[in-house]
């Protein structure tokens, strides 16, 4: 078919599903207004805070989430991330009724991105290590992302125009594609691929580079939410 063409291996269930999911994952109609959506309810001074809360927390999680997806599995990890994000996302799109509502929600949302960080790549490795196609895992990827950029330019526009109706419409689409990737990641297959047992010493030798690379990006993110928040003050005052 057409579809096999293009996308090596898309007839094994778990690569076509792969692609489904991270297409809709990438749907975000948000992510030209998110700033705007969130400075709507809280200070600069208070953005920069949340952010950098919201990244710290979300670095401890990306420690052990590798070792937890060997043990809880990378679907049911995966399965469990849609579930924290969209329960995330509804939280944040509640932001008019207390700030702890967006504080919160943009904890899980973060959360939910550890979870989903290579489990999701783990599976279809595992996928293709069963099916001895792992000459393909290169490729699939590289077709993965580069449906993203369009997927997202594409609801970047569409969320612009969602945002002229309501300052809600772009969050509330996510949410309903977040819903759907998260329902096509049930489709997925577990795929029981020969596990080491868990000890202590295995936790922090599989956990230590993931710790390194976590705190580094929290730590980049954090000084970028101060900068921003900083900026964003000064243009304020430039336009008042």
């Amino acid at each position: 078919t057409i579809l096999q063409k293009y996308f090596p291996t898309y007839g094994v269930n778990n690569v076509k599903y792969f692609y489904l999911v991270s297409f809709f994952s990438s749907f975000w109609f948000i992510i030209g207004s998110w700033l705007f959506f969130v400075l709507h309810f809280v200070t600069n001074q208070e953005f920069a805070l949340y952010e950098s809360v919201a990244f710290l927390i979300g670095a401890v999680v990306e420690i052990p989430s590798g070792a937890f997806a060997d043990l809880f599995g990378k679907k049911r990890t995966t399965v469990l991330s849609f579930y924290i994000l969209i329960i995330g996302c509804i939280l944040f799109a509640l932001a008019g009724f207390g700030k702890p509502y967006l504080f919160i929600g943009n904890i899980l949302i973060i959360i939910s991105f550890a979870f989903k960080s290579g489990s999701m790549e783990a599976l279809i490795y595992d996928t293709l290590l069963k099916e001895k196609k792992t000459k393909h895992f290169d490729e699939i990827l590289s077709k993965t992302k580069s449906l993203e950029p369009l997927a997202q330019i594409t609801t970047a526009f569409v969320g612009g125009l969602l945002w002229k109706i309501s300052i809600y419409g772009p969050m509330i689409a996510t949410m309903i594609a977040f819903t759907i990737a998260g329902l096509l990641a049930h489709r997925f297959d577990e795929v029981n691929i020969e596990k080491v047992g868990f000890n202590f010493k295995n936790f922090r030798n599989s956990s230590r580079l993931r710790g390194k690379t976590a705190v580094t990006t929290a730590l980049a993110f954090s000084l970028m939410a101060f900068l921003n928040s900083d900026s964003m003050k000064n243009l304020t005052c430039v336009r008042a």
